[in-house]
């Protein structure tokens, strides 16, 4: 009886949490990074909350370091793109220039270390990070 009620007690307070905890933004930021069929372009490695702000009781910024290691040039990834799919094309274009704007041209093999901030904001599901 006393295992059960220090686990609902230790769950009461998890879901209470007034941050989002390490590894819950560490995950989703990695599944931010690869989205949109990015993770053909590159792959996330050594995804790190290095600090955090809360500003309110709803809004949490993460600041973290990670690695992006290039799996091809921009002119091959431009290859591997539907030319078929309206938007999926508009969307595909402007991550391209996204990339191009933030890394310049980038190679096969190149790493990129970033320190970014992160928004998350508090649903009713838990913390997530605001796009």
């Amino acid at each position: 009886m006393k295992k059960l009620i220090y686990a609902l007690v230790v769950i009461v307070l998890t879901g209470c949490s007034g941050k989002p905890g390490s590894r819950q933004v560490e995950k989703q930021i990695e599944n931010y990074l690869i989205g949109n069929g990015l993770e053909k372009l590159y792959e996330v490695e050594n995804v790190k909350k290095v600090n955090g702000i809360l500003e309110n009781d709803n809004t949490y910024i993460a600041i973290v370091k990670y690695e992006l290691i290039f799996k091809m040039n921009l002119e091959e990834y431009g290859k591997t793109l539907d030319d078929n799919d309206v938007m999926g094309s508009f969307n595909d274009f402007g991550n391209l220039l996204s990339i191009i704007i933030s890394y310049g041209e980038v190679k096969e093999g190149d790493k990129i270390e970033r320190k970014d901030e992160f928004t998350f904001i508090k649903t009713d599901n838990g913390w997530r990070l605001m796009e």
